[in-house]
């Protein structure tokens, strides 16, 4: 629906523009209304085809509605701020540069909302935040007409633009016009980072030095400390959301942008290897992610589950969200499928409206400014991975489960050694968990299906695993339930595991291959010979089985090690 609103008014001529933008201002004059998602949405799509207009109608307004003496205004009720501050947030999506005019009215604003201690202004300004910072340090386009940008302000197309709506063309004539940050843009947006991000960081470090002082709060389940940490957490949440495009990223691969399939002439008009206008910032990501690690630690000794879940969140965002995030490209997928559903309404046509060409250009930037490819790995990578694997294996349920998505994230981004030898440490808990809690968090962690593929391709991880789940520590208080998931956990991985490939693996060769395999053969046999339960010799015995029916054919002067041919005469 926003993609046609957006279609719609940038067709507009320009009377009939300024005419809907007017009653659009007419009608946040009007009765606040309880939910503001609809004029906010209309509002935003508004200003995408006019932003100067919206916003001069606009920001004063609301800086006159929100702000008194210099400073906000103490008086609003929670429905004024929140239909203020969430129509100011719309119209800023797009705004680029023409925010810089109004710096000081924003800034007010921002800087009263992140010091209150109320929950819902504290949410709006994390939002109001994380908006501005991404108006102006992100790539987007700022056209979404039926003609490039230079046509359409020409007095000739004026006069007939009616006629063209639903022209159709192919990419190569799109002429897409971008949002590039400029020097200016990134200036003040570091300068937004910077303060926003001392304030959040000071009520963490305060509390982590245990003199942070309680703040008055309405919430009579949560102390008022825990509660100020909450809401710092929430803040630079946001605002690292905000400031993926700004930060600059941690080491990684020489290519930023692995889709090399999505390297074509729709996104020509971008020089994706030239560098961006750069300014000094005082944090950046290593202060962020040092001081989670810490938060981290501190909160495994004075356990708060829901500060530890967001801690997590905010972690994930500090090492993995460069260029824009995951969940950014997610959204635009439902969008492609209709895009492509339009070519077969066409007849297969490759020419349809520019509108919907702009639109896959700019999903095709949105994947190739998302790196999900291999990262080199720091010690900052390894810090951050030692706090999550503390936080996966601890004994609150929601913090397991939050800080296992995101130690998934860094592990999938890793190198291949990285990859092996923390599947190898997961493997070794099963045998070395301290607690019911601990194997838990190793058994789900294990139970991945990408870490059950990783597992099945190599041999040598595949033996380690087999041996350590029958030797698994069991815990009697919790013996049910955690050996019902051990047990899960077995059928998994003889779903998963359907037997060896000697060639075609480039980390590896022919002879290391044999080598292993005989190897696991040889552990397995001797495993199957020992105090096991019938269940886990089952185990054992299949995959035995599996590995024999997977023998090497045509290697010359292979033979099968002299107690696999025992065990198999004995069966």
């Amino acid at each position: 629906l926003r993609h046609s609103f957006e279609t719609f008014f940038q067709a507009l001529s320009p009377s009939l523009l300024q005419r809907s933008i007017k009653q659009a201002v007419q009608a946040f004059n009007g009765t606040i209304q309880h939910n503001p998602k609809p004029l906010a949405m209309l509002l935003r799509t508004l200003a995408s085809a006019n932003p100067e207009l919206v916003l001069r109608s606009l920001v004063p307004l609301i800086h006159g509605n929100l702000v008194a003496q210099g400073t906000l205004r103490a008086d609003l009720t929670d429905q004024e701020l929140k239909w203020n501050v969430s129509i100011l947030s719309a119209v800023c999506v797009r705004a680029g540069p023409v925010l810089l005019a109004y710096t000081s009215e924003l800034w007010t604003i921002l800087d009263g909302l992140w010091g209150s201690t109320a929950k819902l202004r504290v949410k709006l300004g994390a939002k109001l935040a994380k908006r501005v910072l991404q108006c102006l340090t992100a790539t987007y386009y700022t056209d979404l007409r039926m003609v490039p940008d230079r046509v359409w302000r020409t007095p000739e197309y004026q006069q007939t633009h009616g006629r063209q709506w639903n022209h159709k063309q192919t990419v190569p004539d799109l002429e897409v016009s971008w949002h590039v940050p400029s020097e200016a843009e990134v200036q003040w947006a570091v300068e937004v980072f910077d303060k926003l991000y001392a304030r959040s960081a000071s009520v963490l470090e305060a509390f982590l030095a245990g003199t942070l002082a309680p703040a008055p709060t309405e919430d009579a389940d949560a102390p008022d400390v825990t509660v100020r940490v909450r809401l710092a957490l929430k803040q630079l949440k946001k605002l690292m959301n905000g400031a993926t495009a700004l930060l600059d990223p941690l080491p990684a691969s020489p290519c930023p942008y692995p889709y090399a399939r999505l390297q074509s002439n729709m996104v020509s008009e971008l020089d994706f290897g030239a560098e961006r206008p750069t300014a000094a910032l005082r944090h950046g990501r290593r202060d962020v992610c040092e001081l989670l690690c810490r938060m981290a630690d501190h909160g495994l000794q004075n356990p708060d589950p829901d500060a530890l879940a967001l801690c997590c969140k905010v972690l994930h965002l500090a090492v993995c969200g460069v260029g824009y995030a995951s969940n950014h490209a997610t959204r635009l997928q439902a969008t492609a499928a209709a895009l492509r559903s339009m070519k077969d309404l066409h007849g297969g046509d490759k020419r349809q409206p520019r509108n919907y060409h702009v639109l896959r250009a700019f999903l095709h930037y949105r994947l190739r400014a998302s790196p999900k490819g291999c990262t080199a790995r720091s010690d900052l990578h390894a810090k951050c991975y030692r706090a999550l694997m503390r936080l996966s294996t601890g004994p609150y349920a929601a913090v397991r489960k939050a800080a296992q998505g995101v130690t998934m994230h860094l592990l999938i981004s890793s190198p291949y050694a990285v990859q092996k030898g923390v599947i190898a440490e997961r493997i070794a808990g099963l045998t070395d968990a301290k607690d019911a809690d601990c194997m838990t968090g190793i058994v789900h962690m294990l139970t991945e299906s990408w870490t059950l593929r990783k597992l099945c391709q190599q041999l040598d991880l595949a033996g380690r695993f087999m041996e350590a789940i029958c030797h698994a520590k069991e815990f009697p208080d919790d013996a049910p339930s955690l050996r019902a998931k051990i047990d899960q956990l077995q059928d998994q991985f003889r779903v998963h595991f359907t037997g060896v490939q000697f060639t075609g693996d480039p980390a590896s060769s022919v002879a290391a291959k044999l080598e292993q395999y005989n190897h696991l053969l040889e552990t397995l046999i001797h495993l199957f010979k020992t105090d096991l339960k019938w269940q886990d010799q089952l185990f054992i015995a299949h995959g035995v089985r599996l590995l024999l029916a997977h023998a090497p054919q045509g290697q010359i002067g292979y033979q099968l090690p002299e107690s696999v041919i025992h065990y198999c005469l004995e069966a």
